[in-house]
């Protein structure tokens, strides 16, 4: 580590561990105040930050504000899922985070029972994995198989919103990790036909358009690979 990059994590630490004690502090008000000052600091001032400086401090953060996605104050877990969603984007790397971020994603998406009772925060947190599918691109491969199961929960999930985004995931994945994907779309299709009869026609409609490009891709995987003629046997589930 060169003596630079020392004395910067050493600056970025110090300027930020008030903030980062406070984020589990027993008073909801204090934590809440503690994640405004952060996006403050970081989101709002990027321009003024370099992307080095922003790396290093994202990757200084990023534990503790994952810690937050399961306050049992609805307004925290607000504020730290938009500064994860927003800081995202202006970092060198966001593929570094994903060993930390995925699992906690996991937690609160992928389960069978609903863990986030609030559909907005739900929304939010489908969006920003979609977002995080864009950033990621092949490097998601391999947090494909936790990418799946919460969209095999969130397939399915009340929220009409949250269904819809999930069929764009699915999508976003399939171009992403196109081999890797290939192994795992049969799990997908049930939870997609399961909201393919949904009284919101936009709905339908996403879960119609989906079902078309999963089974496009499929057919396209399969005679690329030259197996079409006799590895066909979970396209008939589409049926």
């Amino acid at each position: 580590m060169s003596s630079n990059l020392a004395e910067m994590e050493s600056r970025i630490l110090q300027k930020y561990q008030r903030d980062i004690n406070c984020l589990s502090d027993e008073n909801r008000a204090t934590r809440k105040r503690a994640v405004e000052r952060l996006k403050r600091a970081t989101v709002d001032a990027s321009k003024s930050l370099s992307k080095e400086e922003l790396q290093e401090t994202f990757e200084l953060l990023i534990k503790h504000l994952l810690k937050l996605f399961s306050d049992p104050v609805e307004k925290c877990r607000e504020l730290s899922i938009e500064l994860v969603s927003e800081f995202a984007p202006l970092v060198k790397d966001f593929s570094t985070a994903l060993t930390y971020v995925m699992p906690v994603m996991v937690a609160r998406l992928g389960q069978q029972d609903i863990v986030e009772p609030s559909e907005e925060l739900r929304l939010s947190m489908i969006v920003m994995l979609a977002s995080f599918i864009d950033l990621c691109g092949q490097k998601i491969s391999p947090y494909l198989n936790d990418t799946v199961m919460i969209l095999q929960r969130t397939l399915v999930d009340p929220y009409h919103e949250v269904k819809k985004e999930s069929c764009n995931c699915c999508c976003k994945l399939a171009l992403a990790a196109p081999r890797e994907f290939h192994m795992e779309a049969e799990s997908l299709v049930k939870p997609i036909l399961c909201s393919i009869g949904h009284q919101h026609s936009r709905v339908r409609v996403a879960c119609i358009k989906v079902l078309l490009f999963l089974l496009l891709r499929a057919f396209l995987a399969l005679i690329t690979s030259g197996t079409w003629h006799y590895n066909t046997a979970w396209v008939s589930n589409f049926y």
